[in-house]
C-alpha cells in the first residue's frame, strides 16, 4: 500500500495515542540536504521484486507492520 510518510507518520501517533506531530512545510527546512531529500521523495512499487523473488510480505502494508511494532513493544 504506497503511502505518504505523512500518512504513516499520523498513523503511528494515532495508535500510540500520541498528539499529532506538528507539520514542518519544505521551505521552512533549512538543510539544504534534508529539503532536497523531501523535495525528491517518491513512492515505490516493490510489486517486481515480490514478482520476481515469488515473495508475500509478512506485512504488506505499513498498517500491518506498525501494529506488530506496537504489540509487540517490551
Amino acid at each position: 500500500k504506497p503511502a505518504p510518510s505523512e500518512d504513516v507518520t499520523l498513523y503511528g501517533a494515532k495508535i500510540l495515542r500520541m498528539e499529532t506531530p506538528k507539520t514542518i512545510e519544505i521551505h521552512d527546512i533549512e538543510s539544504k540536504m534534508l529539503k532536497n531529500f523531501y523535495k525528491d521523495s517518491k513512492k515505490v512499487s516493490n510489486k517486481k521484486m515480490k514478482d520476481f523473488f515469488n515473495y508475500t510480505l509478512k506485512f504488506p502494508t505499513y498498517i500491518e507492520g506498525l501494529n506488530y511494532i506496537k504489540n509487540n513493544l517490551k
